[in-house]
């Protein structure tokens, strides 16, 4: 009911209560019986009746929709507002800011699992016992390992070689995948912490060793069990000097400011 038929409505409803003074009578000063309502027969009501009927007719023949030009002005404001939302929220940032997100979590992920499996493997192998380094067993030393093949070492680590993991396997938790640890040596322990290993959310190795977007290990033996992973934040805000800067060596405790690091290694300097 539109605002015009509620105030016809509101008018025949006074009318009908203004009505009852005269109750008694009909119009032409006939008394009435009280046997017969006056509200509900009589000309006073039939005549109202008929004026509220014809207003809402006339109200139902004024009705409109949106004009042409109206629907045109609607939809080009919907348009501004529309390009002033991805420009101010920038989704290609906020995308990155949710990988990041991911990256980190996963690096914790893997830090806390590999912390767990020297705790209590009753026999740890931090280079596990792959056989795809040139024919030879892997060691810490001189390699490191990545979630894509190709990825290089940049100066992230030193005097390594990547070491090319079957891509059938990556993901293993038994020491055949990108990190050779054989976490399913904590079967006394529950089994291993890990279901699969994580691997980058883009897993890209395009550009140089710091623009990769893969995940890095490495290991070291030479003085105790020290290892580190690393990852590089895409997005401006989780990245070097960014609002949530998480690569700086003041942040992960670092010493390399362009990527993020975690180990066990004091000053992760693998």
């Amino acid at each position: 009911m539109t605002v015009e038929m509620r105030q016809h409505f509101t008018r025949l409803v006074i009318l009908w209560l203004f009505s009852f003074s005269f109750a008694e009578h009909d119009t032409k000063k006939r008394l009435r019986p009280k046997s017969e309502p006056f509200f509900c027969c009589g000309p006073w009501y039939t005549e109202l009746v008929q004026v509220f009927l014809i207003s809402m007719r006339k109200t139902e023949h004024n009705v409109s929709g949106f004009t042409l030009i109206e629907l045109l002005i609607t939809i080009g404001i919907l348009a501004v507002l529309a390009t002033v939302t991805v420009l101010v929220m920038n989704p290609t940032e906020l995308f990155a800011q949710a990988r990041d997100s991911q990256r980190i979590s996963d690096l914790g992920t893997l830090n806390k699992a590999t912390l767990f499996y020297l705790g209590f493997a009753s026999d740890t192998n931090l280079a596990g016992d792959q056989e795809n380094c040139g024919g030879a067993t892997c060691s810490c030393g001189g390699y490191f390992w990545a979630t894509a093949p190709g990825a290089e070492r940049g100066t992230q680590f030193t005097f390594s070689v990547v070491v090319t993991v079957d891509t059938a396997t990556l993901r293993e938790v038994n020491g055949t995948g990108w990190m050779p640890i054989d976490f399913t040596a904590l079967a006394d322990f529950g089994g291993s912490p890990l279901t699969v290993l994580p691997i980058d959310p883009t897993n890209s190795v395009s550009g140089t060793a710091l623009e990769e977007l893969v995940y890095k290990y490495r290991c070291n033996t030479d003085n105790g069990q020290h290892y580190e992973i690393n990852a590089n934040m895409e997005s401006e805000r989780y990245s070097q000097n960014g609002g949530r800067d998480v690569e700086s060596n003041t942040k992960d405790g670092g010493n390399k400011d362009e990527v993020y690091e975690v180990g066990n290694i004091p000053g992760l300097s693998l």
